[in-house]
């Protein structure tokens, strides 16, 4: 059952981090870019296909801030993590979860 989040909660989900993984681009900076692929990290509870089928982009879509934004609204909303970090190395969307 997905929870309610508070307005701490709310901040987190607006404030994007860059994952340990050299070469990562923040993306909050970042101009668009197309997804040539997304790597999923951190998954213990949930499966792929399940996150997968939360997030609005998939590989040749183009990624935006707005997009990251709604990405990590809706992925915070399921109520399955407590971190979400969103960042990219070159068009590979990589989203971090725990």
């Amino acid at each position: 059952m997905p929870r309610v989040l508070n307005c701490a909660a709310l901040v987190v989900c607006a404030s994007l981090f860059v994952s340990n993984v050299s070469q990562a681009q923040e993306l909050v900076a970042a101009p668009s870019f197309t997804i040539t692929d997304v790597r999923l990290q951190g998954l213990q509870r949930v499966s792929a296909g399940t996150v997968f089928n939360l997030i609005p982009v998939g590989v040749g879509d183009r990624i935006d801030e707005l997009v990251v934004r709604s990405l990590t609204r809706q992925l915070f909303e399921s109520g399955y993590f407590k971190d979400i970090r969103i960042a990219r190395d070159d068009g590979v969307l990589i989203v971090t979860l725990a």
